[in-house]
């Protein structure tokens, strides 16, 4: 396994299967208890006493998806920035703004009727709903057309640029295999 600096903050993890990049996610989320070594985000350990890791202070989109079948994009981008106490004009203009960046279909149409690529486009918006300070993303590209990716890209580079200029920095971490 390897870390490979993208471009900005932005870091990716490469490496083939049993390198230990789940592994690590897992540690980092309080999935998985280490035997040794020190893991610290942001300087401090996740899910000691001063850490919102894990908690609001992570996205975290697995390589697996998991949506609500029955829910429109609408709903369930309000359902999960309900989940992180959101205020309402932020929350609705955050989620215009994800629907435009991700290129979503209509807000109103229900996650069973969108493709592979719209599905995972769609989990990228919950990672990024109630904008954490650590965004980790499992192969968040698979199944996304070249151009969208691009544009996925450009927008997380944009976050770092503008959180990184505030008084808590954001970069953000993404494990893929593609190539760089």
């Amino acid at each position: 396994m390897k870390t490979k600096l993208i471009s900005g903050k932005i870091f990716a993890l490469l490496g083939p299967n049993g390198t230990g990049k789940t592994t690590l996610i897992r540690s980092i989320l309080g999935r998985l208890k280490y035997s040794s070594g020190i893991i610290r985000v942001f300087g401090i350990r996740p899910g000691s006493k001063h850490s919102d890791i894990p908690g609001p202070g992570v996205g975290y989109m697995p390589q697996e998806l998991a949506l609500f079948e029955e829910f429109t994009i609408r709903e369930i981008l309000r359902y999960y920035g309900n989940l992180y106490h959101m205020e309402s004009d932020e929350l609705l203009n955050r989620i215009d703004n994800l629907i435009e960046i991700l290129n979503l279909p209509e807000s109103s149409r229900p996650i069973s009727r969108l493709s592979g690529g719209q599905r995972r486009r769609v989990s990228i918006a919950i990672t990024m709903v109630h904008r954490p300070r650590l965004i980790i993303l499992d192969e968040p590209t698979v199944g996304v057309d070249p151009m969208l990716r691009l544009r996925m890209w450009q927008y997380l580079e944009n976050c770092c640029k503008r959180y990184g200029e505030s008084t808590q920095p954001a970069p953000i971490l993404a494990f893929h295999y593609i190539e760089l």
